[in-house]
């Protein structure tokens, strides 16, 4: 991961910036929360306990205009389909930058706790928005994979540079 530059905002004619190992433009507010403010240690990418399942749409579209394209109407989709089933508080969505797999674009991961409380996330492909009521019945209401759709577990070391590539 490429280190995150942090410029010094005060009011002067020059700028200075710090680069610090391992930090990227995601861990700003944990940064400065755990560093600045409490004076602890900062561990990049520290593990966060989740209870309820995010959704994480790709929706960069600078390097390649298909999930720039497809993405927003999923989030659309998925927000109307959440709302009408009074799951706001239940699930989250959101979009996310590019990481990888253009052609399989729509694009989504669904992070979700299993029946054992393990995190497991899943990465699903070609998805429209009328899917989105499937995955939020099967993947998410169910914890069932939705097959047509799923291209990639989390985790599984293997097959991801191949995805990420493609």
């Amino acid at each position: 991961m490429a280190p995150c530059w942090i410029a010094d905002m005060a009011p002067r004619q020059r700028k200075t910036t710090v680069k610090i190992g391992g930090l990227t433009h995601f861990d700003i507010d944990n940064f400065v929360e755990e560093v600045l403010v409490k004076d602890t240690e900062w561990l990049p990418g520290s593990p966060e306990a989740t209870s309820s399942p995010y959704v994480f749409v790709f929706c960069h579209g600078s390097r390649d205009k298909r999930c720039g394209v497809c993405g927003p109407g999923l989030i659309k989709r998925f927000k109307e389909e959440i709302s009408g089933l009074g799951l706001d508080s239940q699930v989250a969505v959101s979009a996310c930058s590019h990481v990888g797999g253009h052609k399989y674009a729509g694009n989504v991961i669904i992070f979700r706790s299993d029946d054992k409380g393990e995190v497991t996330g899943h990465w699903y492909g070609y998805v429209v928005p009328d899917d989105v009521p499937v995955l939020l019945h099967k993947h998410i209401g169910q914890g069932e994979i939705v097959d047509h759709l799923w291209r990639h577990a989390h985790g599984q070391e293997d097959d991801l540079y191949e995805l990420i590539c493609s």
